[in-house]
């Protein structure tokens, strides 16, 4: 059988790999009570074919989230917000995961989007105790 290819938001094909479709499910519902990572994929129901784009696989997954979403099961309104995140992330960035913030303010500063005097306020300590909050 031949193995299944899907297409990356840049249009590169690349084989279709399940551990991380896994991964970003299992960080979605990481700390949050009373929610499954084989609900969200089961309820997908995820029908692959050849050439499937990483966006269909990411709506399919936030659709399948907010599909669980009842008043027993409220907290899949949290593993929906997450994953449409992570999405908005990956269109904005190009990237899934959070810019540490001591970079994203270097960077702004080097561009002029932030005042160096940022640095006399906050020491690099102080950002990584923020960091750890976002």
């Amino acid at each position: 059988m031949k193995a299944i290819t899907i297409t990356k938001r840049n249009g590169t094909r690349v084989p279709l790999n399940i551990d991380k479709i896994h991964k970003m499910v299992e960080e979605a519902v990481e700390g949050i009570n009373g929610v499954s990572v084989s609900q969200v994929e089961m309820n997908a129901d995820l029908q692959w074919y050849n050439g499937i784009s990483t966006q269909e696989i990411q709506s399919t997954l936030i659709r399948s989230a907010t599909d669980l979403i009842n008043l027993d099961t409220p907290n899949y309104q949290y593993v929906a917000a997450r994953l449409l995140l992570f999405s908005i992330r990956k269109q904005a960035l190009k990237q899934f995961n959070y810019i540490p913030l001591a970079e994203l303010i270097q960077r702004n500063t080097d561009l002029g989007v932030y005042d160096k005097a940022i640095y006399d306020w906050y020491d690099p300590k102080e950002l990584d105790v923020l960091d750890s909050f976002i």
